[in-house]
This record gives structure tokens, sequence and C-alpha cells, in this order.
């Protein structure tokens, strides 16, 4: 797909980053794609209500005051916290009041549909929530858009804000350099600096005609399937995430010529990072960005905001050094501790990582990709189905014959579920989204054990409104009380994509993965399954919808069916398949 254009807007604390080490001004990068936001003029651009959607919204109008959009421009959304701050709010009004009033919550209602309204997209729209890993993987669901005929152009705006119970959630991981400093593969690292930000880019076909800035010409999404906050010996996910945008693009390794590393300067990162970069591309020689050393990290927004800043460094020739003057390189970061910043008009390949073990990685070109014919209107087959709904638990074609089975909303078989019965591993903390969809997938899957060869093809994408909102506001609380001496086991537990991970985790998907969140269309989960399936890079997709409604964290008369379904697709038919797949996810 095209990039047509894009802008960036941000705000760094004033102590985020060394003024000497800030060379945005010899990047010139604003001239280009927009103009720079920075620190409390990024707050005095807002009024008092959410500034991650504020963010959002700004960096919106600010590309489509430049771009007219075309009737049908869809918009994918990213994010890790979405409006996090309004939640808050709501929580603590909650603590305050014994209840949340509409008004106070009405920022965070339906602001996915809200936001496609206020920038005039009349396409789908849709939201993303794939940890750091979000601006990056949501240039996959939008060239699914595009492919699929659904729009003829998408806005993809990625976004967070650095703030509330987030925010101490973060620090209390223990990865916030103390420094504030980002020295990526520097033997003295010892964590990154997180900051607002987000990032807008208008994509559309490659052969559409009209001004381009370069091409994407391969994406890829999966997960580590290994732990919830450690990445897999010697970088593997990433390795395989990155070796998968490549074989999207249709090139080989060797042609790659610069990389974007998602290089957040922990410990942990890098030094895997550097192992995964090392074993998909050997020793040679590429250009290298490292674009948290200037910028910090934009969380969600990271990925995208990065893409930009690597179309400029390759329209000027040259990048931001991925190393400070004083650098010290870690030799277990060889080789990517002594790459040049020079980059060459070629291909570039980006990384990007998230909590949970969330990876996306995307290939940027000056170039067209190759045609290629990608059947999109096969059959799917659903080979099982799993579920726990409040009023019945089990597996095979059962709630297909019994949609009343959806009518009830809470209660019933949910009142004091566990899903310990359906899991091999211990969990010490589950959130009661994780429960339901941990448990639905056994369900669909039985007693089915794959090799690590086998996992690699098969992947999940969910759905889900709501997220993990027992935990976040369990964690909220903690938060309020004890500040930074929260437990840092619950954050983890509080982002809306963790209940697909710990199922990566527990079921070994390791293939492409996505979760999208909040009220949206939800025929664009279903339309990811399907292209993983049609374009090969997928066996077996499981397709789920989960929510664990909690009264108390939303106003009065918010209500959603608590539960978690799971489908298990194939483009292959077996004999003992349910039948096909339909597209309509049940609730």
């Amino acid at each position: 797909m095209k990039l047509v254009d894009g802008c960036i807007v941000m705000g760094n604390d004033s102590r985020a980053l060394h003024p000497v080490e800030d060379n945005l001004q010899e990047l010139d990068l604003f001239d280009r794609y927009g103009t720079p936001v920075c620190g409390g003029a990024l707050r005095e651009l807002m009024d008092e209500g959410d500034g991650a959607l504020q963010v959002a919204a700004l960096a919106g109008k600010d590309l489509i005051a430049r771009n007219a959009l075309p009737q049908g421009c869809g918009l994918v959304l990213a994010t890790n916290f979405g409006a996090a701050s309004t939640m808050s709010w709501c929580w603590q009004e909650k603590a305050d009041t014994g209840e949340i009033c509409q008004e106070t919550y009405e920022p965070a209602d339906n602001y996915v549909r809200k936001m496609a309204a206020q920038l005039g997209c009349t396409g789908p729209a849709c939201q993303i929530s794939m940890s750091c890993a979000s601006g990056l993987a949501a240039l996959q669901t939008a060239n699914d858009m595009l492919e699929s005929g659904k729009a003829n152009a998408v806005l993809v705006i990625a976004y967070d804000e650095f703030a509330g119970y987030p925010a101490t959630g973060l620090k209390i991981l223990r990865t916030i350099s103390p420094e504030g400093r980002v020295l990526p593969f520097d033997a003295r690292r010892h964590g990154t600096v997180f900051g607002d930000g987000a990032a807008a880019a208008l994509f559309t076909k490659d052969t559409q005609e009209g001004k381009g800035l370069g091409y994407i010409i391969g994406t890829a999404t999966n997960n580590n399937a290994f732990h919830i906050t450690a990445p897999r010996p010697e970088g593997e996910g990433s390795r395989q995430v990155m070796a998968a945008a490549i074989k999207s693009a249709g090139i080989m390794p060797s042609e790659i010529r610069h990389v974007t590393a998602h290089a957040t300067g922990t410990v942990a990162n890098d030094v895997t990072e550097a192992a995964a970069l090392r074993n998909l591309l050997g020793d040679r020689q590429v250009s290298l960005a490292a674009y948290k050393r200037v910028i910090g990290h934009k969380l969600g927004a990271a990925g995208l905001m990065e893409l930009l800043m690597t179309v400029n460094g390759i329209a000027r020739g040259n990048c931001a050094s991925p190393y400070s003057a004083d650098f010290q390189p870690d030799e277990k970061c060889s080789p990517y501790s002594s790459m040049p910043a020079t980059v060459p008009a070629s291909h570039a390949l980006l990384n990007a990582a998230g909590i949970g073990g969330n990876n996306a990685a995307a290939v940027y070109s000056t170039e067209k990709a190759a045609p290629r014919n990608t059947t999109k209107d096969a059959p799917i087959y659903i080979r099982s189905m799993g579920w726990v709904l409040p009023a019945n638990i089990g597996s095979g074609d059962g709630l297909l014959q019994h949609p009343e089975w959806l009518a009830q909303k809470s209660g019933g078989k949910l009142t004091g579920f566990s899903a310990k019965e359906y899991l091999s591993s211990v969990k010490g903390y589950l959130d009661p989204a994780s429960a339901y969809l941990l448990a639905a997938c056994r369900l669909a899957l039985g007693d089915k054990q794959f090799s690590e060869e086998e996992s690699q093809r098969i992947g999940l994408c969910a759905i889900t409104q709501y997220g993990c909102p027992v935990s976040a506001m369990q964690f909220h609380k903690m938060f309020i009380e004890k500040g930074e001496h929260a437990s840092p086991l619950l954050f983890p537990h509080t982002y809306a994509n963790t209940p697909t991970c710990l199922a990566a985790m527990e079921f070994g998907l390791a293939g492409p993965h996505t979760i999208f969140y909040g009220e949206q269309d939800r025929a664009m989960a279903e339309d990811f399954a399907r292209m993983r399936l049609y374009e090969n890079s997928a066996d077996v997709m499981l397709l789920a919808q989960f929510e664990a409604f909690c009264p108390d964290a939303f106003p009065i008369g918010k209500d959603v069916t608590s539960g978690a379904v799971v489908y298990v697709l194939s483009k292959t038919p077996n004999p003992d398949d349910i039948g096909p797949f339909n597209g309509t996810l049940p609730f």
C-alpha cells in the first residue's frame, strides 16, 4: 500500500531527553510531516477531556487539513491504553460518590466511531491494541481494509498518553531510565523514557494515482507465546515476525538495507533484538536507526511514529545516530552496536514489540511491491468451537443451534467460575476475561498439543469492547492507595490484550496475532482471520470474542454479555468440520 502523507504530534517532559542529544532539528522532520507540538505546548492545546483521545484527534486533524479524505475512507486506531485517563476519572468518582455519571464516562463511550465521525472517515472503523507494537501492527489491519475492498483509503492513527494508572504501572515494572536517557545497544543502558504522542498516516492502494512517500510492501504480527513480560531467548519471536514481514514483501533478507529497531534501551530488549536481527540478517552492515534515543518511547504510537521518521531518513539519506555521543558499545549486541546511520534508498525493515509477547514488523520501500495474487473469496471452515457463557459452557456446534444461550448476560455458570480445570499450567492470578477466554480455547482445541513448528502457523485474533476492567479498576484503586508502591504483578493484567497473550502462551499460538479493542465493527476481526488464512501466513486461526463486564466500572445502564466464544478456523475442509464460517460473531 502507498503512504500518502503523515504527521507526528508529541509531548515530552523537559527532563525526558538529554538536550545535547536531541537532534530533531537536524532531522528537519516536521517541515515535511507536520508541526511538532511538544511538552507544555501540547497540554495548552487540550481541554480537560481525555488527553490520549485529544492527541489522537490532533494528529488526525493536522493530516486531513493537508489531504482531503475520499468518501469511504477507513480508520484504524492503535493504542496501548485507549481512554485510560477517562476511566481513571470514572473510578475515582465511583470511590468518592458511589456511582459513575454518564457525563464523566462520555469521552470513552463509543469513541472509535466518534473519532471516525469527527475526522470524516465514512468507511469501516476499528481499533487494535497490541501493547507497544500497536503502531506497526495497525499497518496490517489497514492493508486488510484496502485489499478486501472495504476502503479505498485508510487513515491510521496510533496514540497514547503517559498518565494515570498506566504511567504508575509502567514505572513499577522497573523499565524506566532513572537518568532520563535512552541508550540503545549501550553497555550502560538501564531503561527507557515514556512519553505522550500520536502519529497519523494516510494510505491508499499502491496502484492509486497521486502523490506518495513510498510503500509498505510487507507486514506481519505474531506472539512470542512464551512469557507475559520477558522476551524469548535470542529474540526468536521478533526474528519470526520480521522474517514473516520480509516474506510478505516478496523479497529476501539480503535485500534489507536499513533497520529501524524497537531499541527501548532496556537490558532485556536490546540484547534479544540484536540477536534476532543477527539471526535473520547475519553480521553484514546495514544502516540502523533507534529513534527512541531521540524522542523517547511513545508507547502505542511508537511504531507508526518511527515509520514516518524512517521515511524521512531515507529521503534525506541519513537518520539520527542510534548511539549517544559518549556511546559505550555492548558486545552482546554486536554487530548492532556498531552500525552506520547513513541510509541508502532501498528496503527498510521496522520492528516493534510489546508487553504480553506482542510483535509486529513491516517493510517500507521506495518501490512498489511486485503484484501478488491472493484468493480472497474462498470458503473458510469451522473446525471446532468452544464457549463459556452464563447460560452454557461447552464445545461443538451447540451454540449455533441455541442462540438463546446468548440472551443471559451475566451470572449463571459464570458465578464463581474458575479456569483451573481447563489449564495445564498454574496461574497465580487471572482476570475474569482471561479465565473465560482460556477455558473457551481449551474447549475449542480439546487436548491438542502443537510442535514449535506447528505453533508458528496457528494464529489468534480476538475482539473485546471493554478488555479487562476488573483488573484495571483494582489496579487503579491500588495505585490511589499506594502510588508507586503498588504491586507490579497486577498491572500486566490490566491490558486489554492480556487474555489473548495468555492464551498464546498456554496453547502455543505463535502465529499471526491481533486484538481489536473497543466498540467497533466486529467484521474487522473476522477479516483479519480470513486474510491470514488466504495469504497462507497461517494454517489455522482462532477467532475469539470475550468480555468480563464489571458493572461497578461503568455508569448505570451499561451492559454486555460476559463470557467467551472461540472459533477454530481453516481454509482446508475436514470431514469433522462443523461447517462453513459465515462471518458472524455471536455477541
